[in-house]
């Protein structure tokens, strides 16, 4: 019995497969920084007003460099190529003025409502499921409302992370594994041997 279950034992282990949660990409809001694409399609600016929750190492106010724009797509791209996509995890922290949504692959996971709540705190967002394999899309719509002017401005700050297993590939069997096997098989048959006679 015993003889068994260390045979046993010795099969599973040659045959697990071997995955480590990796980091995908952890990415922050940065004037000049190319990690998010605006949908105005000029490069992305400073916004930083005395009203806003001050810019940290991780992560700052920006808009597109056409203030006078009142809805942009601020967009990030990631491919899970080379990971396993359904142990993907989302996180992150994002704020607006005035309000928006954001999604992953096109379906809403967070918002945003108008208020001083929008750009005085950063709120946090999240998603273990809607993720592809491979090319994938992370994407804030931010509206300002009313005109822009100096008293009006426009802005977007988030900071995200996705991490994923790697794909899972099989273990090498060293030649010393092989012995083992046979090693066990020979002591299972002497047991066998030993209790018939």
């Amino acid at each position: 019995m015993y003889v068994n279950s260390l045979l046993a034992a010795g099969l599973f282990a040659i045959s697990v497969t071997v995955s480590h949660a990796a980091t995908v990409t952890d990415v922050g809001t940065a004037a000049g920084s190319t990690d998010f694409v605006s949908s105005g399609g000029g490069a992305i600016a400073d916004s930083l007003h005395p009203a806003y929750l001050p810019n940290s190492s991780t992560s700052a106010w920006v808009w597109d460099e056409n203030p006078t724009l009142s809805s942009v797509t601020f967009t990030h791209s990631f491919d899970l190529t080379g990971f396993d996509y359904t142990t993907a995890s989302l996180s992150g922290l994002w704020g607006a003025d005035n309000m928006g949504t954001a999604y992953l692959n096109g379906t809403a996971i967070s918002s945003i409502s108008f208020g001083r709540d929008a750009f005085l705190m950063l709120t946090a967002f999240s998603a273990t499921q809607g993720f592809f394999a491979g090319i994938n899309t992370l994407s804030f719509t931010v509206i300002n409302t009313g005109v822009w002017s100096h008293r009006n401005p426009a802005a977007f700050r988030a900071e995200a992370l996705v991490t994923a297993d790697l794909s899972p590939s099989p273990v090498p069997i060293p030649a010393s594994g092989f012995l083992l096997l046979a090693g066990l098989g020979a002591i299972a048959g002497l047991r066998r041997r030993n209790r018939k006679a």
